[in-house]
């Protein structure tokens, strides 16, 4: 049931188990309030005298350090914040800030008098446990242990910040980057297909194979030492039987890019990391239940972009001295977007580095999985090769986002290798190799 402005009271658990003829009486009978993305509805050390309940939109919780201000977590609908009385002074110990246009309701003692007793009293058992969730979660984020982990990588999520400033405001970098060679057209061509709403994988096939030179292209890399096959590949049906559709969309990606990284030795190292990050990101996004795979191949093929064009750079007397100042996803994103490739490309490529320095509230909605993908799928990559994501505090959120309870180890090592091991004489010989590797 809805409130007449869109928003279905029934979905709230603080109204979970209350006639629908009470719903719209109850609804109308607290303050509702509409606030703007940047308002504060409450502020750190404030007296709470009412109970916020959140029915639409999302705050971004705050908390004063020793370093300032800093974003700790997240409140959605259904959380409940505050007290319902002033009698003992509580103070609020955060800030809550409006990410976008959100909705909340008041509630005081006052209204809740105004209730019949039954009614109260259902009311009151629901707010008890909706509070609880809440109170857990803000208890996690204010641990000491919490805040200096949140303080710490709000002061690096600000140099990163300053850092894709100075990318951004560069001009002889931006005159550089038009020299760039761009990708071929059927990259974006294949990438928009994926984008379609029941677009079958024979469709993106023969679309491959309506291209005589894609086709060479197919064929010229099975047959090459990248896959190191045991058996010639004679043409393309045997190809596609042998390989698979998606290895074999794969190849025709991973090719996209020889224009930027040309198979020579500083790349080699570069393209065999995009090849196990594409590769993982499928196999997370068949396991996250994410509709679109092959999608988040390609995201995870074309994230190195800046990183090669950095390498080049160096090498160039204007940049040899500042190229490691530049942001590597800003400038991937960036070429990306000129190019005409789809949005959720270069948008998720811009946002992955914050995966970094900050939890998942502050990823833009519409590409929260997909940045989710990608960073665990790095995660991953680094996790196969012996190390130890550290750099990576949110990690765990983010996995908690694609519902993965896993630590990154066991994803790793009791889900991920094992898959990949099924079909390792159907991956190219560097990643045969990385699996290999693995424990």
């Amino acid at each position: 049931m809805a409130n007449g402005k869109g928003i279905s009271l029934t979905s709230l658990n603080v109204f979970k188990g209350i006639p629908e003829k009470e719903l719209v009486t109850l609804y109308n009978s607290f303050l509702q309030k509409k606030l703007k993305a940047n308002e504060i509805v409450v502020k750190e050390g404030a007296s709470l005298n009412a109970l916020i309940l959140i029915v639409a939109g999302a705050f971004e919780v705050t908390k004063k350090t020793e370093q300032g201000e800093i974003a700790i977590g997240l409140l959605k609908s259904n959380h409940v914040y505050g007290a319902l009385t002033a009698e003992f002074a509580t103070l609020s110990e955060v800030t809550l800030v409006a990410k976008e246009t959100s909705t909340v309701i008041m509630i005081n003692e006052k209204s809740l008098a105004l209730l019949k007793p039954d009614l109260k009293t259902k009311l009151l058992v629901n707010i008890s446990a909706a509070l609880s969730v809440t109170d857990q979660y803000l208890y996690s984020l204010l641990t000491p242990l919490s805040l200096k982990v949140y303080s710490l990588a709000s002061a690096l999520k600000d140099l990163y910040e300053q850092k894709r400033s100075f990318t951004s405001s560069s001009k002889i970098l931006l005159e550089r980057l038009k020299k760039i060679p761009s990708l071929p057209p059927y990259t974006y061509e294949l990438s928009s297909m994926l984008l379609r709403e029941n677009i079958s994988s024979d469709k993106i096939v023969e679309h491959i194979k309506s291209d005589p030179s894609l086709m060479a292209l197919v064929l010229k890399t099975v047959n090459s030492s990248y896959y190191n096959l045991s058996q010639r590949v004679s043409d393309f049906h045997h190809a596609v039987m042998l390989l698979g559709f998606g290895q074999i969309y794969q190849i025709v990606m991973d090719n996209s890019l020889n224009n930027i990284m040309p198979q020579r030795p500083d790349f080699i190292e570069l393209r065999d990391s995009a090849v196990a990050v594409s590769n993982i990101a499928f196999e997370i996004a068949m396991l996250s239940g994410y509709q679109r795979p092959l999608l988040l191949n390609t995201i995870g093929t074309m994230y190195v972009i800046g990183k090669a064009i950095i390498i080049i750079l160096k090498k160039e007397q204007d940049f040899a001295e500042i190229a490691n100042l530049f942001d590597d996803a800003w400038i991937t994103s960036m070429m990306l977007k000129g190019w005409k490739m789809p949005e959720i490309i270069y948008k998720s490529i811009d946002y992955y580095k914050y995966a970094e320095y900050a939890d998942t509230g502050f990823i833009p909605a519409d590409v929260a999985v997909s940045v989710a993908i990608l960073h665990v799928s790095i995660a991953c990559v680094e996790t196969l090769k012996g190390g130890q994501p550290s750099d990576k505090p949110f990690l765990d959120n983010y996995m908690g986002l694609l519902g993965l309870s896993d630590s990154i180890y066991d994803l790793t090592f009791k889900k991920i290798l094992p898959s990949l091991r099924k079909r390792s004489d159907m991956l190219p010989r560097a990643l045969q190799n990385l699996i290999a590797e693995g424990v």
